[in-house]
């Protein structure tokens, strides 16, 4: 995401950026939201991961008798 923004501000520039700025910009910004998104999720399986782990901890997992 950070790369992606980074690429937009260089099209914005001046010089502006290689070929057809209007296309390349595009393109970043889509960069920037496939960035954006995937921050997002990871986000959420990483809160999920933590909340499951924090309830397994929780549990009491009985201890066999003695042989």
């Amino acid at each position: 995401m950070t790369q992606a923004m980074a690429t937009t501000r260089w099209l914005d520039g001046r010089p502006s950026g290689v070929g057809d700025p209007d296309g390349e910009s595009f393109m970043a910004m889509l960069a920037v939201l496939s960035g954006g998104a995937t921050l997002l999720i990871s986000a959420v399986i990483l809160i999920k991961r933590s909340a499951v782990l924090r309830r397994s901890r929780k549990v009491d997992v009985p201890v066999p008798a003695g042989r």
